[in-house]
């Protein structure tokens, strides 16, 4: 039995045991190697995931000793095994920084005999390291969004960020269980941008005053509202006070060495809260909260950079993960360059437009160099004809072609990794409504990266790829001080508010924090500060898709490790992707040269109405965005297109890890495909000749 990810019950147990340490896990892994429980335990031992893992790799890559043993005794063979990319366990285990573990792994593939020892834990590279903690103040319990308790089929559903979000984290026992294993909870916070705290941030990151003022006074009333989406109550600005202090307050921990990492479970988000509220778009002109009252983690980042710069903290950066673009974010690293904000006025007289000149910086003049934003998120027009929130978020890179002056300043041999080598996410489409163009067009400002993923439709492999080849190698590049991550779950195939965009798992999350603590083990000494946004599907309580997902992240976050991010790890990745596309072209009768036309039938907008869906069905086919192996899985716009075409109803494939059988679409001729397409590029070169 496997789920959708290939893992088998042994996987899951060496996995999850993680949070529970060495005791709470032994029972499940000796039950699953005991024999004569009805299936064969080497085989089991010997199964491989869909990233061709054995159970045994995990252990290795987890140090998790006890069940190492346990397996080299079950099934002495599984030692010798390797994954894709040609490693042992042993190897993994070194690459890892887990030296004893490895030594114990090489003695064992050479003598059964050996594999009765224990592993020379001493002998670890790794040595003491602080703990991971969680920031968690008490006062984000006191923001409701609805009348407490929360009655689940009650009249009224309330708003998806509300106080069940935190319970589901804080007052479960996998919270507990975490914090009993070595984590630590901190609960005493500064409210942060308060006067009285005024060295707590620098003065240019705070929000406009005007803006504070009218959060204070909207929280003044029983319940409010800053727009429709945005609901608050008396105490929600003291939780936004104390929900930016725990982000600075992880700074503080982590540059103590009183913490490797951090988590901040906290709430009200804050990563659609820009300089002044709300942040319009050409796409949205009004603009929305988006449940957020102040920018936690640019607040954090800021705070970093100015209060902590003599102890080595030159350049921050943010990443953003949430299915919603992070405007607001983006919004106050822009503010640091100077720029315009346009402001349209009237009259009873007359109307225009007022620019006003806009400058925020969070140190000096060279915040440009030292400041770096990447995000992706769902973007495009949805199913009802409007945009996805917040409107904003089309692929754009402020700094295509940066230059990594950082890397020779901080002695680094490496030379520059090639950023995007596919060319997928290199084109800039610009939507911000010109509310922070540049004054100087020369200067773009700090680099921002965004990779707007269209929907809806799972999009995984996607979603990988732009951080896998776009994002993650910028960031080396960037060689940063400290890591902060904008953490939101509602790109989750099973969330509620979605609309079906991206359509990431668990095992994703897990995926890309452990990329980013590579990065962060390479570049900052592992300084890594994780801030709560979104995630609100709670159906199932400590078993949902949001609670899963964040014990997934945090597993990831507390595991202290030392393997640095390897580019050749990614280029593998490519080359294998691209084996795979070339057997999945020859199958079908189509030459390689021919996939770049196919791509961009599958792509455009002229396509007759009958074929739209097959359209989308190529293209998903041909890039193999299925999750993680297998079908495509393709889901077409219903009604208008953006490029006006009507699109039929799409073919839906099984979803990963249900079991509910569902319509397949039929199968692409790609001969008949390529022969299409020659013949209209012969026609459309005897048009032009004549």
């Amino acid at each position: 039995m496997q789920d959708a990810d290939g893992n088998t019950p042994l996987h899951a147990a060496v996995r999850v045991a993680a949070m529970h340490g060495e005791e709470g896990n032994d029972g499940a892994v000796q039950l699953l190697l005991t024999p004569g429980q009805g299936w064969d335990v080497p085989a089991l031992v010997k199964t491989r995931n869909k990233d061709n893992l054995t159970a045994l790799h995990l252990a290795a890559l987890h140090n998790r000793t006890s069940a190492v043993q346990a397996m080299c005794a079950a099934a002495p063979r599984a030692v010798s095994l390797t994954d894709r990319k040609g490693r042992t366990a042993a190897q993994l285990a070194d690459r890892r920084g887990y030296k004893g573990l490895a030594a114990f792994l090489e003695r064992a593939a050479k003598s059964e005999s050996a594999m009765a020892e224990a592993p020379d834990l001493a002998s670890s590279t790794l040595g003491p390291k602080p703990p991971f903690l969680f920031i968690a103040p008490e006062e984000c319990h006191k923001h409701f969004t609805a009348p407490d308790p929360i009655v689940r089929g009650a009249m009224s559903d309330p708003p998806p960020e509300n106080v069940g979000r935190l319970h589901v984290l804080t007052r479960s026992g996998l919270w507990n269980a975490r914090v009993q294993n070595g984590s630590v909870v901190v609960q005493s916070i500064c409210e942060a941008l308060l006067p009285e705290n005024a060295g707590c941030m620098h003065a240019h990151a705070r929000p406009k005053l005007w803006y504070m003022i009218r959060v204070k006074w909207v929280c003044s009333t029983k319940i409010g509202r800053l727009d429709p989406d945005t609901t608050v109550s008396h105490h929600s600005g003291l939780a936004a006070l104390k929900a930016a202090g725990a982000v600075c307050t992880a700074v503080d921990r982590v540059l103590a060495q009183q913490a490797r990492s951090v988590f901040c479970p906290v709430r009200p988000p804050g990563h659609h809260a820009g300089p002044t509220g709300s942040v319009p778009s050409a796409n949205d002109p009004l603009g929305s909260h988006g449940f957020c009252l102040l920018s936690n983690v640019a607040i954090g980042a800021a705070y970093a950079l100015n209060v902590h710069r003599h102890q080595g903290v030159g350049r921050v950066a943010i990443l953003d993960f949430d299915v919603h673009h992070g405007n607001g974010t983006q919004a106050v690293v822009a503010n640091t360059q100077p720029s315009t904000r346009k402001v349209p006025i009237k009259t009873p007289f007359s109307e225009g437009i007022q620019v006003f000149p806009t400058y925020k910086p969070w140190l000096d003049m060279s915040d440009a160099d030292n400041i770096f934003f990447a995000s992706v998120q769902g973007y495009g027009r949805h199913n009802f004809g409007g945009w996805f929130y917040p409107g904003s978020g089309a692929t754009e890179d402020t700094r295509p072609n940066a230059s990594t002056p950082q890397a020779a300043e901080s002695g680094s041999k490496q030379a520059p990794i090639p950023e995007d080598p596919n060319g997928e996410f290199t084109h800039s489409t610009s939507d911000t409504g010109g509310s922070n163009a540049p004054a100087n067009g020369s200067d773009p400002g700090p680099r921002i990266i965004n990779v707007g993923v269209p929907g809806p439709g799972a999009k995984r492999q996607v979603w990988r790829r732009a951080w896998r080849d776009k994002i993650l190698p910028a960031l080396v590049n960037f060689n940063p001080d400290m890591i902060f991550i904008s953490a939101g779950f509602d790109a989750h195939k099973k969330e509620d508010i979605n609309m079906r965009y991206v359509g990431i798992a668990e095992a994703d999350y897990e995926w890309v924090t452990d990329q980013i603590m590579q990065v962060a083990n390479r570049c900052c000494q592992g300084r890594v500060v994780s801030v709560l946004e979104g995630g609100y599907n709670l159906q199932g309580s400590i078993v949902s898709p949001f609670a899963r997902s964040v014990a997934a992240h945090v597993r990831a976050m507390g595991e202290a490790h030392a393997q640095d991010w390897d580019p050749k790890d990614a280029e593998f990745e490519r080359e294998a992707e691209a084996r795979k596309l070339e057997a999945k072209l020859a199958a079908a009768g189509v030459a390689p040269a021919a996939l770049p036309a196919a791509k961009a039938a599958a792509a455009e907008p002229a396509v007759p109405a009958s074929n739209a869906a097959e359209g989308a069905q190529k293209q998903a086919a041909v890039q193999g965005d299925d999750g993680g192996g297998g079908s495509a899985s393709v889901m077409a716009v219903d009604g208008e297109s953006a490029g006006g075409v009507k699109r039929e109803q799409p073919a839906v494939q099984e979803e990963e890890g249900i079991g509910k059988r569902r319509r397949r679409g039929a199968a692409v001729d790609y001969a008949q495909l390529n022969a299409e397409l020659e013949a209209k590029k012969t026609a459309a070169s005897t048009k032009a000749s004549e």
